[in-house]
């Protein structure tokens, strides 16, 4: 008998067997007048034929009753405070003036007897707990001791007396690790004598530079601001209408709006690019690009002294 393929429904399936089981029609007609489905109440999942997948269904795992939640951390590292005396003392206050228990009623007395063992458990809960966490932390520590002694000793020990006679040796000359020089004398002498001479010179200039603009920062202290006259002569300077005009006298008579009027603005993405392609014998040729290139220098140098705000 061949096998009925699981993604068709029931009646299908059904029809498909009935047909597989019976090749030759039969003539007979069954006793029960009901309909195969109208044995189905509709209330049940399997009322409308859905066909079934070949991959099974996933089914989430049951959950079993009496499952624990995970537990809480109660002595975390920020709240070292937490077994002391003090914190005790302060989440189990005792009540400001003493309670007569002669003058309380059989309620009133039973609610401050309920209090009163609701602190004492909760005081010898948190003690009992810290020392049960102190001995489980101590054990913890003393196996992981004990771990990290036997890995450091094992780690340390020496090879057997057998796998050291019978292990292969290879000299310190045909390790292929190890970096030989196979310069003479002379030549290391050479080459130590140039990389002084370098470290040296580059020593040399970088006290050279150190002291340009330690001399260069003398120079230029006269020009700093050290009392509120010199600070309101300079705001008035930077913000006067005629500021650029002082710079240049601008093109045709026309009055300049900005320092980029006066200097000229800087080059574009298309200039650059047109730089760029040109070759260094035609740019050292060219004074222009030197020049260009000098009035760069000076305005990332100013740019880099207004941000700073000193000389460089």
């Amino acid at each position: 008998m061949e096998r009925i393929p699981t993604t068709l429904c029931r009646s299908c399936c059904l029809r498909v067997g009935r047909t597989l089981s019976s090749p030759a029609p039969s003539s007979t007609r069954g006793l029960a007048t009901t309909a195969p489905l109208a044995a189905i109440s509709p209330e049940s999942p399997r009322y409308i034929d859905v066909p079934q997948s070949l991959q099974e269904d996933w089914l989430p795992r049951r959950f079993v009753p009496g499952r624990m939640p995970v537990p809480r951390e109660i002595f975390p590292r920020n709240r070292p405070d937490k077994p002391s005396p003090e914190y005790l003392a302060s989440v189990t206050p005792e009540p400001k003036q003493p309670v007569d228990t002669t003058k309380l009623s059989e309620k009133a007395l039973y609610r401050h007897r309920l209090g009163q063992l609701r602190k004492q458990y909760l005081r010898e809960s948190l003690v009992q707990l810290h020392k049960r966490k102190q001995a489980a932390t101590a054990r913890m520590k003393f196996r992981s001791d004990e771990k990290q002694a036997d890995h450091a000793r094992l780690v340390a020990q020496a090879a057997r007396e057998d796998e050291r006679l019978t292990s292969i040796s290879v000299p310190t000359s045909m390790n292929p690790n190890a970096k030989l020089d196979l310069r003479s004398a002379a030549d290391r002498r050479q080459i130590h004598e140039e990389k002084t001479a370098n470290v040296s010179r580059a020593k040399t200039d970088k006290t050279a530079v150190r002291l340009d603009n330690l001399h260069t920062l003398y120079m230029n202290a006269r020009t700093f601001i050290v009392n509120e006259a010199q600070l309101k002569a300079k705001i008035a300077e930077e913000f006067a209408d005629n500021k650029f005009n002082k710079v240049d006298a601008g093109k045709s008579g026309e009055q300049n709006m900005s320092l980029w009027d006066s200097l000229g603005a800087p080059d574009g993405i298309k200039d650059m690019v047109n730089k760029s392609t040109v070759s260094p014998r035609m740019r050292e040729q060219d004074p222009a690009y030197e020049a260009a290139w000098e009035r760069d220098q000076e305005r990332m140098k100013r740019v880099a002294e207004k941000l700073s705000g000193g000389k460089i």
